[in-house]
């Protein structure tokens, strides 16, 4: 069968992977951990207790479970044999297995600590969002539901030179720098240009990781970011860029320059699509090099089939580079 255009947007815990299956991706992972020293309620949280065992398969099976459980109950017979769908419930099911793994080794070294009150809340968020009457907010969910909520749940404990396997199991403001999926690195500052950071690189080119987000953790110092395992520099404001990523913190990649402002919403000018708010696209003209950012259609609405697609809300029902018209999928308006 071949691949059908879609927008399909799963946000996998802010404090795990987004799934994204789409040219947008919310690149602030939820906001910033509130800091330390405080309650749920003022924006800030105290250290928090030491996790029992049950705690990683509880949080991921109320967070990344949840969005599984959603997409299975939302998704028609007809939903569930296209490959939008076996795409998307693939991945975010892959999730939740490394979801688990990976706080259970760190909650088996004693090296995170867990915050109820931000736990419950992340809770809350998840089955607020993905209940029984609320399927349309699978197609239409952008960013972590709860906020900081998630990313405030586990708090590392390794200070400077502690053993770490992953961001999460340090301190707020260091980075864990040379860990693989079968050995630790250690939490750090973050490093500054020409240093190394994040994952050690094996013979596969990668780490093997799977990477939690948990509190605050530059990878670099600020004007830097990290590529292919060294901080080098970001580009700053009004220099090009191509992504988000490419930018120094907290810049966004809009229009082909770095800037403050993010990106537009309806009727703004676009390059690309990833230029517009996440519930709209880029629309142009045939051979047009600027576009304008326009509301993603709902069913009924035409659309031009695409490998993935940020035209309708749903799903495109067309072969790729064929016209079509925008249908529901799993809910969708």
């Amino acid at each position: 069968m071949p691949m059908r255009s879609a927008i399909v947007v799963v946000v996998v815990a802010g404090a795990f992977a987004s799934v994204v299956l789409a040219c947008e991706d919310d690149s602030s992972g939820g906001g910033a951990a509130p800091a330390p020293g405080g309650d749920a309620g003022d924006g800030a949280l105290g250290p928090g207790t030491t996790p029992p065992a049950t705690a990683a398969g509880d949080f991921c099976d109320k967070t990344v479970g949840v969005v599984v459980s959603a997409l299975e109950s939302c998704c028609t017979a007809d939903d569930k044999v296209t490959d939008e769908y076996g795409v998307s419930h693939g991945l975010v099911s892959a999730v939740l297995p490394l979801c688990r793994s990976t706080l259970e080794a760190s909650i088996a070294k004693a090296r995170v600590l867990y915050r109820a009150d931000a736990g419950e809340a992340c809770f809350a968020a998840y089955r607020s969002n993905y209940a029984p009457d609320q399927c349309a907010n699978i197609m239409q969910t952008f960013a972590d539901p709860s906020g900081s909520a998630c990313r405030a749940a586990f708090a590392g404990v390794g200070e400077a030179g502690a053993p770490c396997l992953g961001d999460h199991e340090c301190v707020d403001g260091l980075t864990c720098v040379g860990y693989t999926k079968g050995a630790d690195g250690a939490c750090k500052p973050p490093p500054a240009i020409g240093e190394a950071c994040g994952a050690a690189r094996v013979d596969g080119g990668s780490s093997g990781v799977a990477v939690v987000k948990f509190g605050t953790h530059p990878a670099c110092v600020g004007g830097a970011r990290c590529v292919d395992g060294e901080c080098a520099k970001a580009a700053a404001d009004g220099e090009s860029c191509t992504f988000s990523d490419d930018c120094a913190a907290p810049l966004e990649c809009v229009l082909g320059k770095c800037g403050a402002s993010g990106p537009g919403g309806a009727g703004a000018r676009c390059l690309q699509s990833d230029d517009c708010a996440p519930d709209t696209f880029c629309e142009r003209a045939s051979g047009a090099g600027e576009g304008t950012c326009t509301k993603r259609r709902s069913a009924g609405g035409s659309c031009t089939g695409a490998a993935f697609v940020t035209e309708c809300i749903g799903r495109c029902d067309a072969e790729i580079g064929a016209p079509g018209t925008c249908v529901s999928f799993c809910g969708s308006p």
